[in-house]
């Protein structure tokens, strides 16, 4: 049996819950001055290889797991907000007005 990266279970209260798993990798260049790791950020080409399950190399899947490049991503700070699941809001990863 292979391990899942999502689950659906029942509540003690008798709820549906869905859950999933975020894979973390090293930070790139770019973001280690703020972390030590950062989430995968898989390259489109790569998904239909990710969720093949046929697919079981670790050869094969490891190298998804890489760094994103740096110069891929854009970097700007963001309201503390983020740091508070009650805060669901797109207005939290908006570019400040400078």
């Amino acid at each position: 049996m292979h391990g899942r990266l999502y689950n659906r279970w029942t509540s003690p209260e008798g709820s549906q819950v869905c859950t999933s798993t975020i894979i973390t990798t090293n930070a790139n260049e770019a973001l280690a001055p703020i972390h030590d790791r950062m989430p995968v950020i898989m390259p489109p080409d790569l998904v239909d290889l990710w969720l093949d399950p046929g697919v079981h190399e670790k050869e094969k899947l490891l190298p998804i797991l890489n760094p994103y490049p740096d110069k891929e991503l854009e970097l700007y700070e963001v309201s503390s907000c983020v740091n508070s699941p009650k805060n669901d809001s797109a207005e939290n990863i908006e570019r400040p007005h400078n």
